[in-house]
């Protein structure tokens, strides 16, 4: 095989090489793979001076300066969703509602979910960033309310150890 021959096979393997590698991310996202974990607590929040719950001691003080008007936090449930554009994940909630979240795209860098509480009626549009804490609140429950602390990461990317994780 001459140096010529040896060159163009060369180059006939690094063009299928390239193909595969453009073509098979698009076939994922063609499949409609999800590309976000929204990681969510559940927590009870009171008015109650309450010990700090070892499960919340990243947040703590986070919750603490958001939610100044209560002292008791307690994480009553921890999940761990894929976010798609596809189809809403539900998550139910201690109350008796039913939380629905449906990633709408992004906008400025922020990505832009769809909250629902089909009982209460309410329908938001959240914009949160990733790799960063951000709240809901205000649902009543156990004489307190409820506080969904989220967190939303790129599949396949754990969080950044330095930064709080529900």
């Amino acid at each position: 095989m001459s140096v010529l021959q040896r060159f163009r096979a060369g180059l006939l393997g690094l063009g299928a090489l390239l193909v595969l590698g453009v073509l098979a991310p698009a076939g994922d996202a063609a499949a409609g793979e999800p590309g976000l974990r929204l990681k969510v607590s559940v927590i009870q929040a009171t008015k109650e001076k309450a010990a700090p719950d070892p499960a919340l001691a990243k947040i703590q003080g986070e919750l603490q300066e958001a939610f100044a008007g209560y002292q008791g936090f307690k994480r009553l449930q921890a999940e761990e969703k894929l976010l798609s554009s596809d189809t809403p994940v539900k998550l139910e909630l201690p109350n008796g509602e039913s939380a629905e979240f449906k990633h709408q795209g992004l906008e400025k860098n922020l990505h832009k979910i769809r909250f629902t509480l089909a009982k209460s009626k309410v329908n938001l549009d959240l914009k949160a960033p990733l790799k960063k804490m951000f709240y809901q609140a205000g649902m009543k429950h156990g004489g307190g309310i409820l506080i969904l602390a989220m967190y939303l990461a790129p599949v396949g990317e754990p969080p950044a150890p330095d930064k709080p994780t529900p």
